[in-house]
């Protein structure tokens, strides 16, 4: 094993998206069992150091890490100044095509070049990650393009700190716990394919995203691993949280509660552009429509409380406030709109009999408490690739083909052999952080890299 002194952690987001969280714990609670005294720092990809402070997303992951920067080349968030947002956007592509240019003479005139030379913004980060060692792209579903100009730029951010990271040279670069493709246009085919052809390592959490690189990008197999999302491992950074119990959070919400006969089922939603489809605006209509039949269906049963849980946060209740507005009789359905820690969502979804969620990490946070779900899968290869390996891949629908019919039958089976399914659910959970240690142990030994 080679020494390690600073890690780079990249492509982190928002605190308020809890998959995110989710799969940044485990990834860092990997890198400590293996480099206990290494500096670990973390980057954003979509959001500004300015914004990174000033929104307050990072609350949780910045207590992770020695120091949290902003990306060098942030998202623009739609406002009603829309002039205003493509200059913007404009500037930013600029400075990230002269932050490649900086790092070639970096490495050109042998790192003599004054980083005074970059925005005042980028400079630390940018030393940050000239001092790392190892690269850590986090894991996640967001190496993908649908085509166009649009997804072109949304990938080009996606893998811009890697292909960084690459200029710099002397860097080991590890891909962590993705899912990738697919990848239409030629442009953003072949960038991807320049730049993971050059990384050190790419570990997949299923077998769609391998085959995928193995056969359309061309990848060696050598180069890849797969070992399941990061996610699944119950981790505990947070020395001073004690877990809320299901009665103070449902007493904090304002929920009643009959501990004796009320039996709990959480739903997440979100919101979904469909890229790629025809009438995307008919495709989330028919969505939000058979989450709203199939709450109307459950709370035929008076004993039954609906849950919509906050996985994304502010984005989610957004959606969950439109299914509520169709649904026929909301005396029993709540909305959680608190902004809790991973472990206090296990807790709680530890409750529920079963989870019905479009969160793929919303499943999976379920799954390692104990809870059955059925999986609305709005991409393929994290959704279907991902329940497969926890033995839930007949509990997956397609967010482009869900029915009430088909989500009935689901949703029934699993009430009906509850125990049956949370004894799977156990099981699998144990053998995949089981997988994923052993699988890590080979991965950072560094042995034919």
């Amino acid at each position: 094993m080679i020494k390690i002194k600073k890690i780079f952690i990249t492509n982190m987001t928002s605190d308020l998206n809890k998959g995110d969280l989710a799969i940044l714990e485990g990834t860092i609670h990997i890198l400590k069992r293996f480099f206990p005294k290494a500096k670990i720092v973390i980057q954003n990809c979509d959001y500004s150091l300015k914004e990174v402070l000033k929104l307050k997303i990072a609350v949780f992951s910045s207590k992770l890490c020695d120091e949290h920067f902003g990306s060098f080349f942030p998202r623009i968030f739609s406002t009603k100044i829309l002039f205003g947002d493509l200059i913007t956007a404009i500037k930013n592509l600029f400075i990230s095509f002269w932050i490649i240019i900086f790092s070639l003479l970096f490495i050109i005139f042998r790192k003599k070049i004054p980083l005074s030379l970059l925005p005042k913004a980028h400079r630390h980060c940018f030393k940050s990650l000239t001092e790392s060692e190892l690269i850590i792209v986090k894991g996640g579903c967001y190496i993908y393009s649908v085509g166009g100009i649009k997804w072109f730029l949304f990938l080009y951010r996606m893998l811009y700190t890697t292909l960084l990271a690459l200029i710099l040279q002397k860097k080991k670069i590890i891909l962590l716990g993705h899912s990738i493709g697919p990848i239409k246009g030629i442009i953003q085919r072949n960038m991807t394919k320049i730049i993971l052809k050059r990384v050190d390592r790419i570990i997949l959490r299923e077998n769609l995203s391998f085959y995928y690189l193995k056969r359309n990008l061309k990848i060696i197999e050598t180069k890849m691993n797969v070992s399941p999302d990061l996610a699944f491992l119950k981790v505990d950074f947070y020395e001073n949280e004690k877990p809320n119990s299901l009665n103070s959070i449902i007493e904090r919400e304002n929920i009643p509660y009959n501990q004796t006969d009320d039996i709990f089922i959480g739903i997440t939603v979100r919101d979904w552009s469909f890229p790629g489809k025809k009438n995307p605006e008919l495709l989330f209509k028919r969505y939000i429509n058979a989450i709203s039949k199939i709450v109307d269906y459950l709370c035929r049963n008076k004993n039954i409380k609906i849950f919509f849980f906050p996985h994304s946060l502010y984005d989610d209740l957004k959606v969950a406030k439109r299914v509520i507005k169709l649904v026929k009789n909301t005396s029993n359905v709540y909305i959680l709109r608190g902004n809790y820690t991973t472990n206090n969502l296990r807790n709680m979804l530890s409750f529920m009999k079963i989870l019905i969620g479009t969160r793929i990490h919303s499943n999976i946070l379920a799954l390692t408490a104990g809870t059955p779900v059925v999986a609305i899968s709005y991409l393929k290869h994290k959704g279907y690739g991902i329940l497969k390996m926890a033995g839930f891949e007949k509990f997956v629908i397609d967010i482009s083909e869900i029915n009430i019919t088909d989500l009935r039958k689901k949703v029934d089976l699993l009430l009906n052999n509850n125990e049956f399914y949370r004894s799977i659910a156990n099981n699998s959970v144990l053998n995949i952080q089981n997988k994923i240690i052993n699988d890590m142990q080979n991965i950072f030994l560094f042995k034919n890299n």
